[in-house]
């Protein structure tokens, strides 16, 4: 068996729900003992037991209840939204209490991009306050998640619509290979390989004009691109998460890390690239 072989995830959703399937293969390989899931409530039980997880209802801002559900995990992993920084805070403060030797806050994303108001370092500040052991992963955007109508992304209708120059490299990662890595390094590292560093990971680093040329390539269609100038991405809000997402990549901050300090400790990981993950 690994080092950590209790596993909590807080949270099920978009992100939780893979890492979840990850883990639950390693315990069913008897690599680790348990799988417990956070929740707030019932509503998602049934979907977590089809997992092969156990879920607990939780009250985050319960110490003594949080305490109490932490006893004997070796590893807590967030996936909770950027919204619940003081939930965050009090998994960690609870942590630290019953001695739990791995904290994951929900990082993951883009180092040097966050969304307006975000107070994500806030949760990392306070973790190295405490004390409390941690490790961050670092993913770029989720690539089967961000190429959709709703972000600019038609594929069917051959339409898509990006803001700046589309030449800047970016990191992409889909949510499977991300739950995978995870599950790997959190299984096969020793607690001192592990405890307070950063994880940089990617899928692919591509730009979104390679990306199109790519698509227009193996689909033998031609994309109609739109293209937002900077200028008009930096007069809007930065509360407009998709324009400042653009600009930032525009700027070069899209990336992880530089590609040396990328996809570590994982030799065997293969992870699909932008185009897989879109075409299938």
């Amino acid at each position: 068996m690994s080092e950590f072989t209790s596993f909590v995830v807080a949270g099920a959703g978009n992100l939780g729900v893979f890492i979840i399937q990850e883990l639950v293969k390693l315990k069913k390989q008897g690599k680790i003992a348990s799988v417990v899931v956070f929740t707030r409530s019932n509503d998602s039980h049934e979907k977590i037991l089809r997992l092969g997880a156990k879920p607990i209802n939780v009250n985050y801002s319960n110490p003594d209840q949080l305490a109490h559900a932490l006893k004997g995990v070796h590893c807590v992993i967030s996936t909770l939204a950027v919204s619940a920084v003081e939930f965050e805070k009090e998994i960690a403060r609870a942590c630290k209490a019953m001695e739990v030797r791995l904290f994951v806050p929900s990082e993951f994303g883009l180092p040097k991009i966050d969304h307006f108001g975000s107070r994500k370092d806030e949760v990392k500040r306070y973790i190295k306050e405490i004390k409390q052991p941690y490790a961050i992963f670092y993913t770029g955007a989720f690539s089967d998640l961000i190429f959709t109508p709703y972000a600019g992304f038609n594929w069917d209708d051959g339409k898509v619509r990006i803001g700046g120059s589309g030449d800047q490299p970016a990191s992409f990662t889909a949510r499977p290979d991300i739950a995978r890595y995870l599950a790997y390094v959190l299984t096969e590292l020793s607690a001192e390989e592990l405890e307070n560093k950063i994880f940089l990971i990617e899928g692919e680093r591509i730009s979104f004009n390679a990306i199109f040329s790519g698509w227009e390539a193996r689909t033998g269609r031609t994309l109609q691109i739109t293209r937002i100038p900077r200028s008009e991405l930096e007069k809007e809000s930065p509360a407009n998460f998709g324009a400042h997402l653009f600009l930032e990549i525009d700027n070069g901050n899209g990336t992880v890390g530089a590609p040396e300090e990328t996809n570590l400790y994982y030799p065997e990981w293969k992870p699909k690239k932008a185009l897989e993950v879109l075409l299938g």
